[in-house]
């Protein structure tokens, strides 16, 4: 089970997207504008709003908290980064396999990372020393268990400006792709390399990628 920051089992979840945080009952952040109703036989126009409160009478946390007395399972989070220039998709080969390709990015990390946007950026830098200055959200999608038995959530974004030139890394090669190369004959995770294309193509329909 996921715990809070103070070592409890966590119940509240922030549920953002691509952003999360866990708190226990006592930890989380309490009070918020979303949680104001008017009070009987007023209207919103009176402007006389009260506070939900719990049945201790505590303020509620934010609307955008998940509650589940039960607890949250852990699974792992990615962020991944869709680079495109001329039709062509940056992909990075697996450490260990150089002929194996996804989209660049990897494993959420909590000490660096308040996100996973924040993770997609760190990794551009750091696996192919590319700079991310601005990225949008494509997607997000949940892995089934690996073989810790832990599922892998990962969002992917596009860069809209970035710097650099891709260059090779510890991590693994870089080659600008195709689709098809990405999704099927030098695929690493291509399942999730076709839905993130599938979806981006939606969302940006006059961003030219080759095979597409």
């Amino acid at each position: 089970m996921i715990k809070c920051k103070c070592g409890k089992m966590a119940v509240w979840n922030y549920t953002p997207s691509s952003y999360d945080e866990y708190r226990c009952d006592d930890c989380v952040s309490r009070g918020c504008s979303c949680n104001l109703y008017p009070a009987d036989g007023l209207s919103w126009d009176d402007e006389n709003l009260i506070e939900k409160k719990d049945d201790q009478g505590r303020s509620y946390p934010c609307c955008e908290y998940d509650y589940d007395k039960n607890g949250f399972e852990e699974y792992r989070k990615a962020g991944t980064m869709l680079i495109i220039k001329d039709g062509l998709i940056l992909g990075i080969s697996r450490r260990n396999d150089k002929t194996k390709f996804g989209i660049v990015g990897g494993k959420f990390d909590l000490d660096l990372d308040k996100s996973m946007k924040d993770t997609a950026i760190r990794e551009c830098k750091e696996e192919c020393g590319i700079v991310v200055n601005t990225c949008e959200y494509v997607c997000e999608r949940m892995e089934p268990g690996g073989v810790d038995g832990l599922d892998f959530y990962s969002a992917c974004y596009y860069a809209t400006n970035w710097t650099g030139d891709p260059i090779d890394s510890e991590e693994g090669k870089v080659a600008w792709l195709t689709a098809e190369e990405l999704t099927i004959t030098k695929a690493a995770f291509g399942d999730y390399n076709r839905h993130a294309l599938d979806v981006f193509k939606k969302k940006y329909p006059d961003v030219y990628i080759k095979g597409e």
